[in-house]
């Protein structure tokens, strides 16, 4: 039977021919760039006749992620896995499956030059170009408004917004902070966390990241 540690070991092979290593421990491959990580990551779920394979693609911006767990009070290191943000691999074609079930090494042999051609096409080069941060910001902000959010957390979505506008100097604007107020509203948020978004916003002001 297939086994998870293959499907590392075949992946990570080709990850590391573009400079990707893996994370000590996780099922994650990452390359470094100045203000954070490039992140590949896979998800592999055993089950008792074969494995889920899923591939996402993930950046990591160090400074976004300490001040969102600095405001929660939360420990944060700088080799923590804290997301800023991530899409499926599957994002770049509609024909591609979002996951992958094989239950044997000829049906993963089927399913891994996909993988690998949709990497090479697209997936390294989208790393590439939203590892910068108004890149990212202006992507973050237009998932928000066209709420297009899908599986990702909406609340803390809007918080790194708010964080990645204030360090590239952008202000945070009533309309700007309401719309994304009225957004969380619409997708019913907590009160408690609609009260939290209100604090957030002042004491990303006060840390005078601009």
């Amino acid at each position: 039977m297939l086994q998870k540690e293959s499907i590392i070991d075949h992946l990570g092979s080709f990850l590391y021919d573009f400079a990707y290593t893996k994370i000590a421990g996780k099922d994650i491959f990452e390359q470094g760039f100045s203000s954070g990580k490039k992140m590949v990551i896979l998800n592999i779920s055993p089950y008792s006749d074969g494995l889920m394979t899923e591939v996402l693609l993930g950046l990591s911006f160090l400074r976004v992620e300490e001040i969102l767990h600095q405001f929660s009070n939360r420990l944060y290191h700088k080799d923590d896995i804290s997301l800023t943000y991530w899409i499926n691999l599957s994002h770049f074609s509609d024909d591609s499956a979002k996951r992958y079930f094989v239950t044997s090494n000829k049906e993963f042999q089927e399913v891994v030059g996909g993988l690998e051609e949709s990497l090479v096409k697209n997936g390294f080069y989208w790393l590439d170009d939203f590892s910068n941060e108004n890149s990212i910001s202006s992507r973050i902000h237009q998932d928000i408004v066209s709420n297009n959010v899908q599986h990702k957390n909406l609340y803390m979505l809007c918080q790194r917004s708010l964080i990645l506008q204030s360090l590239l100097s952008i202000p945070i604007t009533d309309d700007t902070f309401y719309t994304y107020y009225e957004i969380l509203q619409l997708h019913n948020a907590p009160e408690i966390q609609l009260e939290e978004f209100l604090r957030f916003r002042m004491y990303v002001q006060e840390l005078n990241l601009n």
